[in-house]
């Protein structure tokens, strides 16, 4: 199947009219019917219900359409990244992001990536479905907790860009709320909200270390533990009485019913941007120009 077939369909398709789309496209109405044609020809069979106000496609012609969007989207992003290449500039980054990156760090990737002129494909994911994706090449870069890896990562650079505190999230009429700092017996005996142990290993890791200092362990935990899946959804939780919820900075804006009062002798996890190294992909100098200003505090 030719590409500019598939790209004609798909114009006809969105847009339900032949007409608008040759002219989305910038060809001759006759052009485009003749793409149409050629392709039902090489399928050998109708792809477009022609007597329907606005055009629709066929059954045969929903299957097509599904696939020809993927096949000329990837063609369109790789035509993109060659030209960006051979200018030195632009293109497209896709990158993944652990959810508690989104409260400061998304935008720092965004403010860079204007600067730099490059377009950036954002997809929220936990740490280990990210390096997954980088493994298998759906990923470009990921902003991960490196202590949620289940192995080391093999292939990859990495950078760290911050080490977070930890948060208790408490309800405002709670004991804890006046105090500086949260001791580890603060929390025995209460219902606790964490990110899933499947999704957020390294944050329960963690905080295990830190409560081995009071002979705690959340694998014997006497009470509930919750799971949440976003930094909101546990805040809400705490907020609603759930439990105290244990979260790493940037927080998220928090409900007025709660307020966040860090670990004493805080914890940090670490968040760290990893990526495949390829010498000539725009990742490289994006990659550069974003830990150059975490190290220079910009």
């Amino acid at each position: 199947m030719e590409i500019e077939n598939l790209r004609g369909f798909v114009a006809v398709v969105e847009h339900g009219h032949l007409g608008m789309a040759a002219t989305s496209l910038r060809i001759p109405q006759s052009t485009l019917t003749r793409r149409i044609q050629r392709l039902e020809a090489e399928l050998d069979c109708q792809l477009l219900d022609r007597s329907a106000r606005p055009i629709a496609p066929s059954a045969a012609g929903r299957i097509i359409a599904e696939h020809a969007r993927t096949v000329v989207g990837t063609a369109d992003r790789a035509t993109r990244q060659v030209r960006a290449l051979l200018d030195g500039q632009g293109g497209t980054i896709r990158i993944g992001y652990v959810q508690s990156a989104t409260f400061g760090w998304v935008a720092r990737l965004l403010a860079v990536a204007r600067r730099r002129k490059v377009d950036v494909e954002l997809q929220a994911a936990p740490t280990i479905r990210q390096l997954e994706a980088l493994h298998d090449h759906r990923l470009d870069a990921g902003v991960v907790r490196p202590s949620s890896a289940t192995a080391n990562p093999v292939g990859l650079r990495s950078a760290v860009l911050s080490r977070d505190t930890l948060h208790a999230v408490v309800p405002r009429r709670h004991l804890a709320a006046r105090s500086d700092a949260v001791e580890p017996s603060d929390l025995a005996g209460e219902h606790l909200v964490l990110y899933p142990e499947q999704e957020g290993p390294g944050l329960r890791s963690l905080l295990d270390g830190w409560l081995a200092r009071e002979r705690l362990s959340l694998a014997r935990w006497p009470v509930r533990i919750y799971d949440a899946w976003d930094a909101l959804s546990a805040a809400a939780l705490a907020g609603a009485g759930a439990g105290i919820a244990i979260l790493p900075g940037p927080l998220p804006p928090l409900p007025r019913t709660v307020t966040a009062v860090p670990l004493v002798a805080a914890p940090r996890l670490e968040l760290a941007l990893m990526w495949r190294p390829v010498n000539d992909s725009i990742i490289e100098p994006f990659a550069t120009a974003l830990t150059s200003e975490v190290a220079t505090g910009t």
